[in-house]
């Protein structure tokens, strides 16, 4: 097998040198030897193996002898998909290069130690039995829960549990669990019973109709959609914070889905989403 068919088909770590490569090119134009090699910590030669290699399959970079840099040919053509946020995300070099401010609020969750309890509960399938202050209540309550998932919602951590004093699943907000511990009486319920989370439901969103055509597109631009909208699918158990975050909630929960006021946005399907809302977001 020649070294272009290996390349091809090589194991994961070949193509994961790849898509570095493709990516670099799509987002930033130019990729030298040393990003590979300060990336993935392979040697000069084999870095250059690589970037030699995908030139020749794809056509998409030529090598700059005066710069000692790869640049991106003007008929290039991406082999991946995928934002600018997420190869940000996943490759530090990148993230090097082209610096992003973030605005970012405090990530709400509980102390370590009662994380790791959690945790230990799930693992283990064993109950814990928690102190919960809810904000509906001036006093805490004390409650024995099943934890199988966690969900951040916009830098607040939840748990997804089934509950024994409610009889139902629930989300609980990290940050209000005062105490935890394992308990060994109760028997685990796991999550195949919590029908919220392991349902899908689809949320139809389309422009405002309060907006210009251009205003139109570039709403729905976005949020990746096209400019007659589209719809998300989300877990039932996950729709009401997914409204809030795209400022809907209040006009499904008490109107049609479509906002007062001038929003980018208005959710089609707004009375058969209804009736999936909870009466409240705290347990």
């Amino acid at each position: 097998m020649d070294d272009d068919d290996f390349f091809r088909r090589g194991d994961r770590y070949i193509r994961e040198r790849r898509a570095f490569i493709d990516g670099m090119l799509t987002w930033l134009g130019e990729i030298r030897r040393s990003d590979l090699c300060s990336e993935f910590g392979i040697s000069p030669q084999q870095a250059a193996n690589d970037l030699k290699t995908y030139s020749v399959e794809t056509g998409n970079s030529v090598y700059d002898h005066a710069s000692k840099v790869w640049r991106r040919t003007d008929r290039f053509s991406p082999e991946g998909d995928g934002s600018l946020h997420d190869f940000l995300q996943r490759h530090r070099i990148a993230g090097r290069k082209v610096q992003i401010e973030r605005v970012t609020p405090p990530f709400t969750t509980a102390g370590a130690p009662i994380m790791q309890t959690l945790l230990a509960s799930h693992l283990k399938r064993k109950p814990v039995r928690i102190v919960y202050q809810s904000v509906s209540s001036p006093e805490p309550s004390v409650r024995v829960i099943c934890p199988h998932s966690l969900t951040e919602d916009r830098m607040i951590l939840r748990i997804r549990a089934y509950c024994y004093k409610s009889e139902e699943y629930r989300d609980f907000v990290a940050t209000r669990i005062k105490e935890a511990r394992l308990e060994a009486g109760p028997r685990w319920i796991c999550s195949k019973g919590d029908a919220e989370w392991n349902s899908f439901i689809g949320v139809h969103i389309e422009p405002h109709p309060g907006l210009h055509p251009s205003q139109a597109i570039m709403a729905m631009d976005e949020i990746g959609l096209p400019s007659f909208g589209g719809e998300f699918k989300v877990r039932q158990a996950h729709l009401i914070y997914f409204l809030d975050a795209m400022g809907l909630l209040l006009c499904v929960r008490d109107g049609d889905g479509t906002p007062d006021k001038v929003n980018r946005l208005r959710c089609v399907n707004a009375s058969e989403l209804k009736p999936l809302l909870p009466p409240s977001t705290n347990p």
